[in-house]
Order: structure tokens, then C-alpha cells, then sequence
């Protein structure tokens, strides 16, 4: 269902008009020929306004995420109050209003005005949480809800009633279009990603306790189980997806994945600063798809224990080499970086992995080394070792790419090159598939709108282990390479040459 579009505005749209009918007929039915017409009016219309009021705020006490299970059962709540109104209506009408005694009046309260306001009050706090994921470009469901009500009443007035003349016929025209509603609410559900209820859940409700470095595993499903997405996420904030298998779900992580496959490297000890490049770090543990290498990586970062969940949640653990490991410390990159230099022994690895989002970015890309924090890296890495800093992005508020992060790293490194995403691959993603209050997270894995995704890859002077140097891929997944420095490989190549393309 897309924001903006017929099929997001329809069903609030519909409903707002159903309860508006509803309304008008309830209140001329209860009120027909019933003494006191003033006290008569308050009560019907406080009655109704506080069932929709109780609707809302029922739904919003329920913790957890909404999903389409959710939504169905409150649309089939919506429906079988409208039918329960439309039979009373039809008793009220063949009995003559029962007599108008006091019963009567009580029951048709509750029938005609009641239920359906409370029903429709519970669907429409739903809908406002499922729209809360879908950008600030979503359709607001009350505003659609609203407007379908004022279509309601001048539509029953003007049309409907001069032509039915029967609060039966009207219940029922409005039950139709309810129907309707829930009918486009359904194809609008198809192909949306939902988090399914798992272990993580209680951690997420108040008073659960788990500091501000806490993370929850969740799964991400389509209404129908199909797929399945595994993301390790804190509120406002998703730190790393897999796909199916465990399978890198970004581009931009398969993009990784792919280079550190044809890169070259057979083995040695890796270090994985971020949970963010958790993909990169199964892939290097698994030798890469080419099954290559017998690699020790340690990933730190202060999410540990949530990393460990998440691999576990992925299968991701069981799936190393013989001779490979992956160890998990607790340590937050930031004092990797500045801090005890315990965390970056020099001369210790043969290949680093940054992840630029572990440092607190506002969104990826927009990154800046910290004081000293590159030439600590540099310091770490064994000669010939290789050094991969992302996501960036190339364009918006970070600033034209290579005048940044590579130009920086190439006066340090002796294989300096930028890898960015091809021409017509903006940044701008759909966020109203992922689910509801998810969007601003996944909006943060990617570039701005107009801005390209991009990574940088540097290896310092010397061979690993004596062993010559494999040529780095000119394109990966779309990303095409820019050679900033590079002895062997200078051929004429010009940054703007690739950066432009």
C-alpha cells in the first residue's frame, strides 16, 4: 500500500464515511418521536463520542507492534457491529420501535450507536499506528477518516436518504461500503513487512529494564509468512538485516560481501569494529562465497550480547569454516578507536572492517574520522593489510565524496580506491514496505534522497605474508570503482573518470 496513493487514503476514507451514516441514522431512529429532543440529542451524541474516544484509546494501550492480524480482526470488528446495526434497524423498523420503552431505547443505544462507534474508534487507532511507518509521506488515516465523515453526512443528506427513505436500506448501503474498505485494505497489505511477536518483545515494553546500548532481535515477515528478514534494531534505529539464510539484504552489504570475496585475501586475523558489518563478518569467517581462507575475526562493539542473539536468530553461527572463528567483545568502537590501545595493537590484523554507523552518524555516510583515529588504524594493520571504511555516501549534506574520507586516506595508505553506486541509483528509498515505526531506522541505511551510497577500501604498503597483491574489482553489484592511489594500477585512471558514471 503506498503512501500518497487511492489505495492508503480508501479504507480510513471508507470508514469515516460508514460511521458517519451510521451516526445520522442511529440518532434519527432513537430520537423519532422521543420526548425531550435536547436531552435526547446528548445522550446519543455523548454516547457516541465517547465509544469512539474508548476505541482509540483501547488500541493504543496495546503494547507491541501492530500487524495485519491485528488490523483484520479490527475491519472484521468494524463489520460484524455494522450487521448487528442493520439487523436492529430492520427489528426496529418491522416493530415499530419495540413500543419506545426504556429497553428498547437502551438496546438500540448500544446497537446502533455504541458498537459501531467503539469498533470503528479501535480500527482507526490501528491504522494510525500502521501509518506512523509509512513516512511523512503516508496519507493520515484520521484526516482520510475525517473527510470520508463530512462526505458521510452532505452524501446521506442530499442523495441517500431522499432516495432509500429506510435506515435498513442506509445501514446496509453503509456495511457495502465498509466491506469495500476492508477489501482494499487487504490488497494494500500484501507485499508490507511485518515484525512477527518474538522472544525480544518483552524487552521493548516499559520498565523491562536494558541500558540505552540494548538491542532486540526481530523478524521481519509479509502478512502471508512469506520471506523473512532478520534485523537487529533499538527504537528509531536498525543496526543490521539479513535476508533469508542469512543472506546480506542490502545492496549495500552484498556489494561488501562481493569485494571482500574477490579481493584476494586467503586467511589471517580480522577485526570487525561495529555490528552494522555483521554480513561482511560471516562472509570473511565463511571464506567468502568462493570458500576461500581460514580467517579469526573479532567484532567489537558495545552491543555484543544483542550481535549474539542476532547470529543465533540468522543461523549465522553455525555456518563458519573449519578453522575459521568469530569471537564477540563488548567494546564500544569509539574507544577501540580513541581509546585503550589494547583494542588496536599495531601490526595486529590483515584486514579491518569500520562500520561508520557504530560511531553515531545521523544518517549513512555522514561520517568524519576522529582526531588520530585513522592513523591508529593504519598502525593495526600488518603490512599489505587492507582497511574498509562504510557506508558513505557521495552528494547531500556529506559533500562531494572524494574531497573527504578517500582523499584522507589516501595520503596514509599506498592502495587508496572509493567504490560508489552507479549513475540513476539514488538515494531515495520506499520506507512504507518495512513495518510500521521502522522508517526512520531504515531511512538511516541509506543515502539521503539525490546522494549515492559509496564505500573505500586502503591497504598499507607490503604484501601480506609475503604474497603479491590480487587487482581490486572495477565494479561490484554497481558500484564502480574510483583509484585514488595505487602503484600497480595506475593507468591513466582519473577519480572523475568513474565518480561521473
Amino acid at each position: 500500500m503506498k503512501p500518497g496513493s487511492w489505495a492508503g487514503a480508501a479504507p480510513p476514507f471508507l470508514l469515516g464515511m460508514g460511521l458517519a451514516v451510521t451516526v445520522l441514522v442511529s440518532a434519527g431512529l432513537l430520537l423519532y418521536g422521543g420526548p425531550g429532543f435536547l436531552p435526547a440529542l446528548t445522550v446519543v451524541v455523548g454516547a457516541q463520542l465517547g465509544a469512539l474516544a474508548a476505541g482509540l484509546i483501547m488500541e493504543t494501550g496495546i503494547p507491541g507492534d501492530p500487524h495485519p492480524q491485528r488490523l483484520r480482526s479490527r475491519w472484521f470488528l468494524v463489520l460484524a457491529a455494522s450487521a448487528m446495526a442493520a439487523v436492529f434497524s430492520g427489528l426496529w423498523e418491522v416493530r415499530g420501535g419495540f413500543g419506545a420503552s426504556v429497553l428498547s431505547q437502551v438496546l438500540g443505544l448500544a446497537f446502533l450507536a455504541i458498537l459501531p462507534l467503539f469498533a470503528g474508534g479501535a480500527l482507526l487507532g490501528t491504522l494510525s499506528r500502521v501509518h506512523r511507518g509509512g513516512g511523512p509521506r503516508a496519507t493520515s488515516p484520521g484526516a482520510a477518516a475525517l473527510l470520508g465523515g463530512g462526505a458521510g453526512a452532505v452524501l446521506l443528506g442530499l442523495l441517500l436518504f431522499p432516495v432509500f427513505r429506510s435506515s435498513t436500506a442506509l445501514l446496509l448501503l453503509a456495511l457495502v461500503g465498509l466491506s469495500v474498505g476492508a477489501l482494499i485494505q487487504g490488497w494494500g497489505l500484501e507485499g508490507r513487512l511485518w515484525v512477527l511477536p518474538g522472544p525480544d518483545d518483552e524487552a521493548r515494553l516499559p520498565g523491562a529494564g536494558g541500558g540505552t546500548h540494548e538491542a532486540m532481535v526481530e523478524r521481519w515477515t509479509t502478512a502471508e509468512g512469506d520471506g523473512g528478514w532478520t534485523v537487529l534494531a533499538r527504537p528509531g534505529e536498525i543496526l543490521t538485516v539479513t535476508g533469508p539464510r542469512g543472506a546480506p539484504a542490502l545492496e549495500m552489504d552484498r556489494a561488501l560481501c562481493d569485494w571482500l570475496a574477490d579481493s584476494g585475501m586467503d586467511g589471517g586475523r580480522g577485526l570487525v569494529l561495529g555490528v552494522g558489518r555483521i554480513p561482511q563478518a560471516i562472509s570473511v569467517s565463511n571464506g567468502g562465497p568462493n570458500g576461500l581462507g581460514c580467517w579469526r575475526i573479532e567484532l567489537l562493539d558495545a552491543r555484543d550480547r544483542g550481535a549474539a542473539r542476532f547470529m543465533e536468530a540468522s543461523g549465522l553461527e553455525s555456518q563458519g569454516r573449519t578453522g575459521s572463528s568469530l569471537e564477540l567483545r563488548e567494546v564500544e568502537v569509539g574507544e577501540a578507536l580513541e581509546g585503550s590501545p589494547r583494542h588496536l595493537p599495531p601490526g595486529s590484523f590483515d584486514l579491518i572492517i569500520l562500520d561508520t554507523m557504530a560511531l553515531g552518524v545521523g544518517r549513512s555516510g555522514i561520517f568524519r574520522f576522529r582526531s588520530g583515529a585513522l592513523l591508529r588504524l593504519h598502525s593495526a594493520l600488518r603490512p599489505g593489510g587492507v582497511l574498509v571504511v562504510g557506508p558513505l555516501q557521495d552528494g547531500g549534506t556529506a559533500g562531494p565524496l572524494l574531497e573527504g574520507i578517500p582523499a584522507l586516506m589516501a595520503k596514509h595508505f599506498s592502495r587508496t580506491s572509493a567504490y560508489v553506486s552507479g549513475a540513476g541509483s539514488a538515494g531515495e528509498v520506499d520506507d512504507w514496505e518495512v513495518p510500521p515505526g521502522r522508517g526512520e531506522g531504515w531511512a538511516r541505511l541509506h543515502p539521503e534522497p539525490g546522494a549515492r551510497a559509496a564505500f573505500v577500501v586502503a591497504a598499507r604498503e607490503g604484501e601480506l605474508g609475503g604474497r603479491g597483491q590480487r587487482a581490486w574489482p572495477d565494479r561490484v553489484r554497481g558500484f564502480l570503482r574510483v583509484i585514488l592511489t595505487d602503484s600497480q594500477e595506475r593507468s591513466g585512471s582519473s577519480p572523475d573518470a568513474v565518480a561521473t558514471g
